[in-house]
């Protein structure tokens, strides 16, 4: 009785011992970081096994799952669980707006975490990957900017054909004129209405918005030639510009709406609004109409496009096309002998006069001459502000994050 006990516990351990290593091993989401290096964003999931095992443990099953209506990117993992108590802080202009990691009930008999990632919109902009390692997890994120579609452009134009020179295409709004050569008299000049059409006698109604002047003209042609005239030679000319239009708006000189004639790219239309108005600047937005008649947004960096430039951002305009420049901002901290000190804002260019006297001006017993600005990359520069206000040396510009310092004078 005693042996078969003993056998029967040995079959119980071994059975136990191929139970458990068939069974996948849970681990535990301890910790997770947050790296950001350019467009680029790191989320490292640090893991924890729950019970040790001599051999490696296997690759994780996961699925990726995107919502794009609300901007969420979900990872499931499967045969984990979390135990994270804290999220680290990060800036959510970087991109990534929230986290959220849920361990699903029950946990039996393994568990399924779902982390949600709640990013900048739209989704479409983002790739995502998942990297494995033997004790951490690293999902990656990488913003890629997204191009507009090309203007439409007509077969047959020529050198607009190649993309450099689109023509004007008709649309609501726009005065045409239409001759007739075989009928002097039919010579008429017509608005197109607002659902893109005109009406002629004795052809009839034509939607004619999209076309361009020798589309329409062709168009015409064919009508006139199938039911009422053979060979008609046809002119149209376009007598008032109205439906293709574009707007700047933001931090130019002259914001506005201006016609869409030719080849229109960001900086003829940066130019035609005057140019910037501050030299300042980073990323401006195009908005452009979609096939659903939505406006998409896509961003343009103008300092590598100004700068140094990268004919890449010049992108080419369509109608309705809105550009916006946003109006360059700053923030300095002034403390020390000024009356209110504090974090000043204010539009760029900001100099060091605009921010003392943002700040209500010196306290009594300032000291003019020794006042300091440290500026984000450690460098400090003492300024004699009784010189600027002398005239004998200009304004000190500042640049976002400086630290304007005004000491006591001891006498």
């Amino acid at each position: 009785m005693r042996r078969l006990t003993v056998i029967v516990g040995w079959i119980w351990i071994i059975g136990a011992t191929v139970w458990a290593a068939q069974k996948p091993v849970q681990r535990e989401i301890r910790n997770v970081i947050v790296a950001v290096q350019g467009d680029a964003i790191d989320i490292l999931l640090q893991l924890q096994p729950l019970r040790k095992r001599s051999s490696a443990p296997s690759a994780l099953p996961y699925e990726f799952q995107k919502d794009t209506e609300r901007s969420v990117l979900t990872l499931t993992l499967q045969n984990v669980r979390s135990r994270v108590k804290r999220l680290p802080r990060w800036n959510p202009a970087i991109g990534l707006e929230n986290i959220e990691i849920t361990t699903r009930n029950p946990c039996q008999p393994t568990c399924t975490t779902d982390i949600r990632l709640t990013l900048a919109p739209p989704l479409e902009q983002w790739q995502y990957a998942l990297e494995q390692k033997t004790m951490h997890l690293i999902v990656h994120l990488k913003r890629v900017r997204r191009r507009p579609p090309p203007p439409p452009l007509s077969e047959g134009e020529g050198w607009a054909g190649r993309g450099f020179f689109p023509e004007y295409r008709l649309g609501p709004g726009d005065l045409i004129e239409i001759q007739v050569f075989e009928l002097p008299d039919f010579t008429t000049s017509v608005r197109i209405a607002p659902d893109g059409s005109i009406s002629l006698v004795p052809i009839g109604r034509i939607f004619v918005a999209g076309k361009t002047v020798q589309e329409l003209e062709r168009e015409l042609q064919a009508r006139l030639a199938r039911d009422y005239i053979q060979d008609p030679h046809v002119a149209v000319n376009i007598k008032e510009f109205q439906s293709q239009r574009y707007t700047v708006i933001g931090a130019v000189k002259n914001p506005g709406s201006f016609l869409l004639l030719g080849h229109k790219t960001v900086v003829t239309a940066l130019a035609e609004a005057g140019g910037l108005i501050s030299h300042t600047v980073g990323t401006a937005y195009l908005y452009r109409l979609n096939e659903k008649g939505q406006y998409e947004r896509y961003e343009i960096d103008l300092r590598r496009l100004l700068y140094q430039g990268d004919l890449s951002e010049d992108i080419v305009l369509a109608p309705q096309d809105i550009l916006l420049v946003p109006v360059a901002s700053i923030q300095v901290y002034v403390y020390g002998a000024v009356r209110n000190p504090g974090i000043v804002e204010g539009q760029a260019p900001m100099t060091l006069l605009y921010a003392l006297a943002a700040a209500g001006g010196f306290a009594e017993r300032a000291s003019l001459g020794g006042v300091r600005i440290v500026h984000p990359d450690g460098k400090v520069e003492k300024i004699d502000v009784g010189d600027i206000l002398e005239g004998k040396k200009p304004d000190v510009p500042l640049r976002n994050g400086d630290i304007i310092y005004v000491p006591t004078s001891i006498f």
